[in-house]
């Protein structure tokens, strides 16, 4: 038992977990690498967050208070309980609020990525961007922009898809 102090088994052996969590030079250099760049990520993605996340939870609170309560009350008269009426009633009324306040909480999001980018970016496209504008390389800067232009507008096709998926039952007005 004197090894296991030390990290060692009686054999000598080094634990299992020591054994397995071992890193080649490449994926120890990766991971370092990776602990520089995390926090300054992270810090990005709680930005992204807090600027997206407001302008979300406003355009879902304002859809869901104008939701009529005389959908729950005819489903009071009906008999339903009050866990019926949540799942029945009140989420498919949500639904449509919720996924507008994504494509909201989306285009905040692009917006603030975008200038947040061509402050300050070491890598990326903003970076890519703000390298081209210092030698006045607008294919370059064109190129940018068309890139995070299209990748926003798939983004959003792709929520369109899903808000049609999920929305095939709701009424659409036809101008």
């Amino acid at each position: 038992m004197e090894g296991c102090d030390r990290g060692t088994s009686q054999r000598g052996e080094e634990p299992f977990a020591q054994r397995t969590l071992r890193f080649s030079p490449r994926h120890r250099r990766y991971l370092e690498e990776q602990s520089k760049v995390l926090p300054d990520e992270l810090a990005k993605l709680v930005i992204l967050f807090y600027a997206s996340f407001f302008a979300g939870v406003i355009v879902m609170y304002e859809g869901v208070s104008q939701i009529t309560p005389l959908y729950i009350r005819v489903a009071q008269t009906l008999g339903a309980g009050e866990f019926e009426i949540f799942r029945k009633v009140i989420i498919p009324l949500t639904v449509p609020h919720i996924l507008t306040a994504l494509r909201v909480a989306l285009g905040v999001a692009w917006a603030t990525l975008v200038a947040s980018e061509l402050i300050a970016a070491q890598r990326g496209l903003g970076a890519m961007i703000q390298n081209a504008s210092t030698y006045f390389l607008l294919d370059v800067i064109y190129v940018g922009i068309i890139c995070i232009g299209c990748i926003a507008l798939i983004m959003d096709l792709i929520l369109r898809r899903i808000s049609a998926r999920l929305l095939v039952w709701q009424e659409r007005a036809v101008a």
